[in-house]
């Protein structure tokens, strides 16, 4: 990189950075999604010093707890500074993406492109205001995969960037269990990458044993300092679920599977959709004939979709990107979405899945008859690249649980930078690159105005239940929703908290909701203006 080059790429990363801080205001103290669970520990720790967990963590979570006490020593305990914490870490990973490209030789306006695409994401937009773990998780997995590709293509070997490597992989595995994926795909990149041999076989031997025993050894300590959390092991006795019924014969197990590929298909193509300008451009060149054959599949995948009740923006299969905007809205009220919006979104997304699959297969076809050699290093971090994305999906395609648009994340993240190196960037116009950065820039613009919405939102619902504890309802007689009824019981009760079960509100008195029902009393009220649709919005209080 020339000195140019570095000051362009640090100039986008700082207004990228402005543009996330001074968006907004996003400092609202109050919980959202699921980081209730994952803020309170750390609570306990600044204000308190007391070492306790919530019920709700299922991973191990301790790389993130000892990021957010460091950050909130520093900053002061709120829920707004964690989400601080939470945007440096995203922007840790685009970083990171950035780095990992251009140590896979792509030039720098791809490594950008590569670097600024996740920014595109109402879903990584989203999480990065939280503290929810996924972006924390995206940015160590991120990080270990840039030290590990360039040991891979340094011609010394790159000892120490491997073991800086591996220390981020096992910060990752602290954090959550899913970055085992990259320690198992290590396994089989590296002697692609460096060629077989005994020693090199056996050091990544030791590393995926190594990391493994660090994770069992965590939870071990975990579950003699402070108890293992409830639902600490709700995933892996999903897995074991399905893992019974497919040796019982029972074949409708992969019912789940289906439906997790269908999730994961329709949101790889939604966070490929900026670059749909260069896939097109690449089909184009190689064949009319592929648009439409996409095109095709991406009708019949959708039709596909809608059959199992999986669509984009449905139930089932989103989370942070739902029927009424981003992020889920866990107080009674209906869906705005019609079926026809939710149809052309996932049509949408499956053409540009299929548009990354096609021009990726038929740039490596072209590659491989015209005998242009890729070093072996090279292939082996594409390789790396590719096996950790799926390794890290795979358990939620094989375990009866929930199969969440942010899943996606970070395996997408990874896949797009492999179609883009794959590809013959080089014979890339200026236009359709140009096209793609542009449509980055206008998800962005979409993902900033989403998730301002959102806390507009938010804020509507918590300054409604303040002025229900300040007209005297008890706290546990008020329904605030999901992150309200567990953050307060969790707090109400700390020596108590790990081996909680989810609150169930039913005998609640006053109840949240985002339109009232005949026969409800209405107790207060709460507009909002909202930057979509309708202009106007308001939360009840009824009884």
């Amino acid at each position: 990189m020339t000195r140019s080059q570095i000051i362009y790429a640090a100039l986008l990363l700082c207004a990228v950075t402005l543009a996330l801080f001074l968006s907004f205001d996003f400092s609202g103290d109050y919980a959202i999604n699921d980081d209730w669970g994952y803020s309170t520990p750390v609570r306990w720790w600044v204000l308190d010093r007391r070492l306790a967990l919530t019920h709700w963590q299922s991973m191990p979570l301790i790389t993130q707890l000892v990021l957010g006490v460091a950050w909130t020593e520093v900053f002061g305990f709120s829920q707004g500074a964690l989400r601080q914490l939470n945007l440096v870490l995203a922007l840790t990973t685009c970083t990171a993406i950035f780095a990992s490209a251009r140590a896979l030789y792509l030039p720098v306006s791809i490594s950008l492109l590569c670097a600024v695409l996740p920014l595109a994401s109402p879903i990584f937009v989203g999480l990065s205001y939280s503290f929810m773990t996924d972006v924390p998780a995206a940015a160590l997995v991120a990080g270990a995969l840039f030290f590990f590709i360039r040991s891979f293509t340094r011609s010394c070997g790159g000892g120490l960037e491997y073991s800086i490597g591996v220390a981020l992989l096992l910060l990752a595995v602290l954090l959550r269990q899913t970055s085992l994926a990259l320690a198992l795909a290590l396994l089989v990149a590296e002697p692609v990458a460096r060629g077989f041999t005994l020693k090199g076989f056996t050091r990544s031997l030791l590393v995926v044993a190594g990391v493994a025993a660090v994770y069992l050894a965590a939870t071990a300590l975990l579950r003699d300092q402070v108890g293992l959390p409830t639902y600490y092991g709700a995933k892996t006795s999903a897995l074991l679920s399905f893992i019974s019924d497919v040796f019982a014969l029972n074949f409708g197990a992969f019912r789940q599977t289906a439906k997790a590929l269908l999730v994961a298909s329709a949101h790889f193509g939604l966070f490929a959709l900026p670059i749909i300008p260069v896939l097109l451009e690449v089909l184009w060149r190689r064949g009319r004939r592929y648009i439409l054959i996409a095109g095709g599949a991406a009708v019949a995948l959708s039709a596909a979709s809608l059959v199992a009740g999986v669509g984009v923006l449905s139930a089932e299969g989103g989370n942070i990107l739902t029927g009424d905007g981003l992020g889920p809205r866990t107080i009674p009220g209906k869906t705005q979405v019609n079926v026809l919006v939710i149809l052309v979104v996932t049509a949408v997304g499956h053409f540009a899945l299929v548009c990354s699959v096609l021009a990726a297969t038929l740039s490596v076809k072209a590659t491989l008859r015209g005998n242009n050699a890729i070093k072996q290093g090279t292939k082996g971090s594409i390789l790396l690249l590719v096996l950790t994305a799926v390794l890290t999906f795979a358990p939620h395609t094989v375990a009866y649980a929930a199969v969440f648009d942010r899943y996606a994340l970070l395996p997408s993240i990874l896949l797009i930078v492999v179609v883009l190196r794959v590809i013959d960037v080089e014979a890339l116009s200026r236009t359709s690159i140009r096209f793609s950065a542009a449509l980055v820039f206008v998800g962005f613009v979409i993902s900033l105005t989403l998730t301002a919405d959102y806390f507009r939102w938010q804020d509507a619902r918590y300054n409604l239940i303040s002025e229900l504890l300040s007209g005297g309802i008890p706290a546990e007689d008020i329904d605030g929703g999901f992150e309200y009824n567990n953050l307060a019981a969790v707090i109400a009760n700390p020596q108590g908290a790990v081996s909680m079960s989810r609150v169930d509100p039913a005998n609640r008195t006053v109840r949240l909701k985002r339109e009232p029902e005949p026969g409800d009393q209405i107790v207060a009220t709460e507009q909002y203006t909202s930057l979509l649709g309708p202009r106007v919005g308001a939360i009840y209080a009824v009884r």
